[in-house]
């Protein structure tokens, strides 16, 4: 037992371990990285569906040939960790006929949500979603219609306004789209 006075080398001292640049793979690096991204929507895309984790699901990703050519190897992991199948990867890969999606920087993740969708449930949620955007675009509508709100309210107050218009009629439009292909 060495005293308080006995010289140690202290971690806290020694240097930073210096990078073996030999030891890092790119490739590799990008096919974790897509990996993990895609297992991260399909997860999220269960997750917004209600889909226990337990069931399982399919899945296509709609990509470059790069970004396939990585994940196909992949197929084997997306089953073992999240249940779920990948049924195609690449730039021709088609959507399921009742899928949910979620964008990625370069890539589209479908989930073949059909054998958890209740079309009535869904109908109601979007029926209700519409009417409450309609309520919206048409309070702001008519604020924007007000000539005292425009002359008045500084420039930027009236932009914003006019850019909340915009995002909630497109998101009208897009709710009106999605109770169309439900009919």
């Amino acid at each position: 037992v060495a005293g308080p006075q006995a010289a140690v080398e202290s971690v806290c001292l020694a240097a930073w371990p210096e990078v073996d640049s030999a030891h890092i793979d790119r490739k590799i690096e990008d096919q974790f990285a897509d990996f993990q991204a895609v297992m991260g929507a399909v997860r999220e895309v269960r997750q917004s569906q209600n889909i226990p984790p337990k069931e399982a699901v399919s899945f296509t990703v709609r990509c470059n040939d790069a970004t396939a050519e990585l994940l196909a190897p992949m197929k084997p992991y997306f089953e073992s960790m999240a249940r779920a199948t990948a049924l195609d990867f690449g730039p021709a890969a088609t959507p399921p006929e009742r899928s949910a999606s979620k964008s990625l920087a370069g890539m589209e993740v479908h989930v073949d949500i059909s054998a958890f969708f209740d079309v009535d449930a869904e109908r109601a949620r979007l029926e209700k979603e519409r009417d409450q955007l309609a309520k919206f675009t048409k309070s702001i509508a008519g604020k924007l219609g007000n000539e005292n709100f425009v002359s008045r309210a500084p420039a930027e107050v009236v932009q914003i306004e006019r850019d909340k218009l915009t995002d909630a009629s497109e998101q009208l439009a897009a709710v009106e789209a999605a109770l169309a292909k439900l009919t």
